[in-house]
């Protein structure tokens, strides 16, 4: 899954998850943008790239193990001027389990 960071922004209220997403990465991209005060005609391409792993791994959720996947995820952004910057990130991502976590309290 690719997200494009540069893509216009055009989230419904009925957005799906997938488009809930991107929304809220693109909006988490351009706020960094502003924080570090980085003109956005600065960036070219600005991408988030999300791998699964295509088999279920143990791993472990609050110090439970549990099923899950491993993903990687890899943020790229190509400036004006032909630089690029990548940063890549492994994680485990397992589906909820109430007996292992509890929901956040924001979430109430």
């Amino acid at each position: 899954m690719t997200i494009n960071l540069r893509a216009p922004d055009a989230v419904a209220i009925d957005a799906s998850p997938r488009q809930f997403l991107e929304s809220l990465a693109r909006h988490k991209f351009v706020d960094q943008l502003n924080k570090w005060h980085i003109p956005s005609v600065w960036i070219q391409d600005a991408r988030i790239d999300l791998r699964w792993s295509s088999n279920a791994v143990e791993g472990l959720v609050n110090g439970t193990r549990a099923m899950g996947w491993e993903m990687t995820l890899i943020a790229s952004v190509n400036t004006d001027l032909g630089r690029a910057f990548s940063q890549a990130r492994k994680a485990f991502a397992a589906p909820h389990d109430p007996r292992v976590e509890s929901r956040s309290a924001r979430a109430a």
